[in-house]
């Protein structure tokens, strides 16, 4: 991976962390508003900040999964000596032996 790959997903991650800090400050802070009603606009963005968080944590479970079905796979195919489609044959493998 080059240097600028790197940088680039550095910064995303560092951009992610901020939004997700951010946004729980927000709860925290306004969490204990004086309430005006139905048409609150600060009910109304607590609202969304969750449904943002939500939507992030659903990103992450997705991403850990596709992660961890991955590696598995690349774990079952890496391991030497084990075939699971055919038995490990040289007639399997279509090996000449010459004399």
């Amino acid at each position: 991976m080059s240097n600028a790959k790197r940088a680039a997903a550095l910064i995303t991650c560092i951009g992610m962390i901020l939004v997700l800090f951010t946004s729980s400050a927000y709860i925290a802070h306004e969490a204990g508003h004086i309430c005006v009603g139905e048409e609150c606009e600060v009910c109304e963005r607590i609202e969304e900040v969750k449904a943002m968080l939500h939507g992030f944590a659903l990103a992450i479970v997705a991403v850990l999964l596709v992660l961890a079905v991955l590696s598995l796979h690349r774990a079952l195919h890496t391991m030497e000596g084990l075939c699971l489609h055919a038995p490990c044959t040289l007639v399997s493998w279509k090996v000449r032996l010459n004399n």
